[in-house]
């Protein structure tokens, strides 16, 4: 794990997922919030009650990171139990439809921690040539047009305005078992099990929709209506001047604040407030110079975001039938796409994005997973460390000239696979989780390894021996 040949290995497990269950139809990013996360603390030693976290025990955003930076362990045992349970409550609950397979790769960003990128297969059993007829039928677009606004949505809208949640009385686009009902999402946001270790390996080689788990004591920590008033999600009978009034008052990140408590009798109201205060703290896009890292100073052309910021907006949702190209409607450009309920679950930043079986799916699919899979050695990097290895090894061979070429032809190679791999970046949350066999990946399936070279060798030995024996027996008759 952590390794050139094993980031290599998950990318040939994904196309061999591609292969066995067809093109992916969502990919979705989970970055949790460890350094504003109580649990995550309570994990690193900071001695949390988490049914009632006091304002003044969260410390300042400085205190949180320096604690969670010393505590590698901790901050990949809340990565991983965070996951685990939104993958196997949320993911195969149902929250974006019943899910035939997932894949998913963690990474270590910039300041060590560790997010997940996710490729996730619902389940239908549509080809891309099915789904490109069904497209040109206006009742199809309208029902996947109103499947899209239900599990991604790009502004705020929604939550701000007056809203009751009801189940929909849209017809299903696929024929599969039902989705949750919304009171089971919110119940399943309660009950998340972080307090013990359980390994996300499935046993059987599919997924298949299975209900929630039992109502058991909620782990991920909630309030009270009686709670400390710091910590309780404000209301939409409040104004947003007070809201905001509150958290200036107070300094907590919304992200600190927990989970509303489903059986609270406004619950409707405070968690459409949760996901606006997550949203407008964590998923709204600021520009940074990471936008414009392959922009050329030298030219004057205008900079332009690599993340596409600001989008363009989009009054009312529409699919194109002769392209089958999607655009979603936007009110507001600078918003992430999001899930409520998994941006409330992982209390953090998030995206997802539709895969459409159009003319670019494939592309997209390529792209997505040389993505996922990336080497953390830059380009240059990697071409200075192979020159080092080169004259390193031509230093050792001016000793040694009696070698064959084939010799210094392994040596090199050797040589140079050695040096990149002892100097691959692992962060310590990385290297803690490795140690505590919790993977660098998530999956529903298993898979088994085909050894192509050995294989071809045994074959070829096979035939070599088939032949001498059938050369001898001609000669024996002869």
């Amino acid at each position: 794990m952590g390794l050139a040949y094993s980031r290599t290995a998950l990318r040939t497990r994904i196309h061999a997922l591609i292969y066995n269950q067809g093109l992916p139809s969502i990919f979705l990013t989970l970055n949790p919030a460890d350094i504003h996360s109580p649990v995550a603390l309570y994990f690193a030693g900071v001695p949390f009650d988490l049914d009632n976290i006091q304002m003044d025990q969260l410390m300042d955003t400085y205190k949180r990171a320096e604690i969670i930076a010393s505590h590698p362990v901790a901050t990949a045992k809340f990565f991983h139990l965070l996951i685990t349970n939104i993958l196997d409550t949320m993911i195969v609950g149902g929250v974006l439809d019943p899910v035939k397979a997932y894949f998913g790769i963690v990474e270590s960003q910039g300041r060590d921690s560790l997010h997940l990128h996710l490729l996730i297969w619902l389940d239908h059993d549509m080809k891309p040539a099915d789904m490109k007829e069904k497209i040109q039928n206006a009742d199809f677009r309208e029902k996947l047009k109103a499947y899209l606004e239900d599990i991604i949505k790009e502004d705020l809208d929604e939550f701000k305005e007056k809203y009751v949640f009801e189940n929909s009385d849209v017809p299903r686009l696929w024929n599969t078992p039902p989705r949750l009902s919304r009171d089971n999402i919110y119940a399943a946001l309660s009950t998340m099990d972080l307090t013990g270790l359980k390994q996300n390996i499935c046993e059987s080689s599919s997924v298949q929709s299975k209900p929630l788990k039992e109502q058991i004591a909620p782990s991920i920590f909630h309030v009270s209506p009686s709670s400390n008033k710091f910590l309780q999600t404000p209301t939409r009978n409040q104004s947003t001047s007070v809201i905001n009034a509150s958290y200036n008052e107070s300094k907590i990140i919304p992200a600190c604040l927990p989970t509303p408590n489903p059986s609270s009798p406004n619950f409707a109201s405070r968690f459409r407030a949760d996901v606006v205060q997550l949203v407008e703290t964590g998923n709204k896009h600021r520009h940074s110079d990471t936008c414009y890292k392959y922009s050329n100073p030298k030219q004057r052309d205008k900079k332009i975001c690599r993340m596409r910021m600001p989008r363009k907006l989009v009054q009312i949702s529409t699919i194109d039938p002769a392209t089958g190209h999607i655009s979603m409607r936007r009110s507001d450009p600078w918003i992430n796409n999001f899930n409520e309920y998994l941006i409330a679950a992982c209390r953090s930043n998030m995206d997802i994005k539709f895969i459409w079986s159009g003319s670019d799916a494939k592309a997209l699919v390529y792209y997505i997973t040389d993505y996922v899979t990336k080497m953390s050695l830059s380009f240059h990097d990697t071409f200075a460390l192979v020159q080092k290895s080169i004259t390193s090894l031509q230093n050792s061979l001016q000793q040694t000239s009696n070698e064959s070429a084939i010799e210094k032809s392994r040596k090199l190679v050797l040589r140079c696979y050695n040096t990149l791999a002892s100097q691959q970046e692992l962060s310590g949350v990385q290297v803690a989780s490795y140690l505590m066999n919790w993977g660098d990946h998530y999956t529903t399936h298993k898979f088994q390894g085909l050894f192509l070279i050995q294989t071809e060798r045994f074959l070829q030995t096979q035939l070599n021996e088939t032949r001498a024996e059938r050369k001898l027996e001609l000669l024996s008759h002869g």
